[in-house]
């Protein structure tokens, strides 16, 4: 994927966020303060945007793989909600690994055990159960 020029920060972007990154960090519980009075006074708009992102999760899921989001979270039960490649605890994101000549699932990984599964020693490993 390439990356545009309007993708890239400029200088005066990048010191801006580092200036408000060491602002937020010496007025901590000041900023603590403003973010919960800023998510009481959006709930609603907060709660909204949850939901549309969880229906286009669900979307998704049920177009390219044709799970349902009770069997994904079956799935994640069976796998014990650990990483079928690295075996640690399993959080949002995670990537559904999935042979993509036949389109059957393995099994749900880390973006990043996702990103870098085909130079993992326990790939061979993970992956010899579906060859």
């Amino acid at each position: 994927m390439a990356v545009r020029a309007s993708d890239v920060p400029t200088s005066t972007q990048l010191a801006t966020r580092e200036r408000v990154r060491k602002w937020q960090q010496e007025h901590r519980e000041r900023y603590r303060a403003y973010l919960q009075a800023y998510r009481e006074r959006n709930r609603d708009e907060l709660n909204a945007k949850r939901r549309a992102r969880r229906d286009a999760r669900r979307e998704h899921v049920t177009d390219r793989y044709g799970l349902t989001l009770e069997q994904l979270d079956t799935w994640l039960e069976f796998q014990g909600e650990c990483c079928a490649l690295c075996g640690k605890h399993l959080r949002l994101p995670f990537h559904i690994d999935h042979d993509h000549d036949t389109g059957v699932i393995r099994g749900l990984l880390h973006a990043r055990c996702n990103q870098f599964a085909w130079t993992s020693p326990n790939y061979q490993k993970y992956a010899a159960g579906w060859v």
